[in-house]
């Protein structure tokens, strides 16, 4: 009879144990930081192409984009498009995590629905390690690949750096 209590106190501490884990662990933030994360927001950010190679500016003027980081970690995309055709290129979708005190890293991906210029019809996917600045500004270097719809990478895969400033 002890035993058997024994044993049923043991189950239930288990069980408390675990259901207070999972409850703890909910309550973690994203990414490898409990702590809330200042980038949480929406900014309006400025970027522009680098040589990957050279590091130098590629000679063309910068575009704008809207990035939106949840505070689940879902980060939502809205570029400008004057590099894709109308309807081309679809706003992106990803995530982004914790990997320091100031520091972040994201990916995202969009669609490209249909080839012109030098895009082919595929996905675009963008993975960049981002510092904040202050709590109002960020900064972030970042690869630029391009897929086509087999999967395979095509130009122009490169690189960019952008600034990102809180919207208010």
């Amino acid at each position: 009879m002890n035993t058997k209590k024994i044993a049923l106190s043991a189950v239930a501490a288990l069980a408390l144990v675990a259901t207070s884990q999972g409850a703890l662990a909910g309550g973690k933030a994203f990414g490898t930081s409990p702590a809330p994360a200042k980038i949480e927001g929406t900014y309006r950010v400025e970027i522009q192409p680098y040589n990957c190679a050279t590091g130098e500016p590629v000679p063309v003027p910068p575009f704008q984009s809207i990035l939106a980081f949840g505070r689940d970690g879902i980060l939502h995309e809205a570029p400008s498009m004057a590099r894709f055709a109308p309807g081309q290129r679809v706003p992106g979708l990803g995530y982004w995590e914790r990997t320091g005190p100031s520091d972040y890293y994201s990916v995202f991906e969009a669609f490209i629905t249909f080839d012109s210029g030098p895009y082919v019809r595929g996905l675009q996917r963008i993975q960049q390690g981002i510092v904040q600045d202050d709590a109002d500004h960020w900064h972030s270097e970042a690869q630029v690949l391009f897929f086509d719809t087999n999967g395979t990478v095509v130009p122009p895969t490169g690189c960019m750096r952008a600034k990102g400033e809180r919207m208010k």
